[in-house]
This record gives C-alpha cells, sequence and structure tokens, in this order.
C-alpha cells in the first residue's frame, strides 16, 4: 500500500469514527420518519422502479417509502450479500420475501428474482456513514454500494442520512459513487434535481 493511501484510509477511518459519535449522541429519533414531501414529488412519481434498503443500526428506516412503492406498483429492489458481495433482488412482499442473511441482516429470500438491468427512471436510496454536498460518500468500507452502484449505472443515486451525517468534505477515491442528490429528514441537496410535487 503506497503511502498517501495509507493516509487517505486513515482520513476515513477517522471520519467514520466521528461520525459514530455524533450518530451516538444523536437525541432525535427519526425512526417514524413519514417522507411525506419525498413521496409528494414528481422524482418518486415517475420512477418505475426503487432500490432501497433495510436499515441497521442509525441507518434511517425506509418502511414508507418501500411501502408506498409496493403499493403504487413500482418494482421494489434491496440488495443480497451473495459471495461477498452486494446483487440486487425484486421484493414484491416485505413481510413474505425478507429472511435473515449475512449478519443476521433482512434481505430479500434466494428465490427473489435478480435483474440484470434496471430501467432508467430507477431511484437508488443510499444508507451511507457520511456525505457531503457534493455526493460524496463514506459507508462502512467494504465498498459494497460501489461495486453495486457501478454494475447498474442507471437512474438517479439519493444518499439517505441524518442532517448531523453531512459534513464539509468528504475523501474519495476513483471507485467511489458519488450521490446524485442527499436526502435528510429536514433537507433534499442536488444540484440536478428538485423536489418538486
Amino acid at each position: 500500500m503506497e503511502p498517501t493511501t495509507v493516509v487517505h484510509e486513515r482520513s476515513k477511518g477517522a471520519l467514520r469514527k466521528l461520525v459514530r459519535e455524533r450518530l451516538n449522541a444523536e437525541t432525535q429519533d427519526h425512526d417514524d420518519c413519514s417522507w411525506q414531501k419525498f413521496l409528494a414529488s414528481k422524482l418518486f412519481r415517475d420512477s418505475s422502479a426503487i432500490v432501497g434498503y433495510i436499515a441497521i443500526q442509525k441507518e434511517l428506516p425506509l418502511k414508507t417509502i418501500l411501502d408506498a412503492a409496493l403499493s403504487q406498483g413500482k418494482a421494489l429492489f434491496l440488495p443480497r450479500f451473495i459471495d461477498d458481495k452486494y446483487v440486487l433482488a425484486r421484493v414484491d412482499n416485505l413481510t413474505e420475501c425478507l429472511v435473515a442473511g449475512r449478519y443476521n441482516i433482512p434481505e430479500p429470500a434466494d428465490w427473489c428474482p435478480t435483474p440484470s438491468r434496471l430501467p432508467e427512471n430507477t431511484l437508488w436510496l443510499v444508507p451511507g456513514l457520511a456525505f457531503d454536498q457534493k455526493g460524496r460518500r463514506l459507508g462502512r468500507g467494504g465498498g459494497f454500494y460501489d461495486r453495486l452502484l457501478a454494475d447498474f449505472p442507471f437512474g438517479i443515486s439519493i444518499g439517505v442520512c441524518r442532517d448531523c451525517q453531512i459534513l464539509p468534505e468528504v475523501p474519495a477515491d476513483i471507485f467511489d459513487v458519488p450521490m446524485q442528490a442527499l436526502l435528510t429528514p429536514t433537507r433534499w441537496i442536488s444540484s440536478k434535481y428538485v423536489l418538486s410535487s
């Protein structure tokens, strides 16, 4: 590993520690986040597919959005862990289609179909430990979402986080896929997309 890479990784490690401390100190509970403005937006309405996640630890829950996607007939995809990487699987029912996966995290069952491609008007809702206003994302260090986004280059990538997870700057490598927008319980940040109804 080159010396600059070592420094870069230390910088990422320090930021992960800082954000985890912020999250542990967070007193506002967003577990009942309704996401109404996002759900009423033209962006959500015009999408035909949603890539979401099942929240773990301090990630913001998306149940309201996932339920709305299914009730409106949108294709819903969630990550499933196979052979040390994420693949997407289509889910038609959040109760019947999820099983305990790696680290006991709920994920789509083996029988849920995996897509070979996604529609261009897919919205990606991506968790992360930290983001900056340029869309750079700091994950947990495995690169799972970066590889997944690279496998499916269509759609709009939206980082989902709490306000305390937005930093002035997040270091990025060439393989880190930037977000095109950020969604928090109080804000929508994007230089390209407007969240209008």
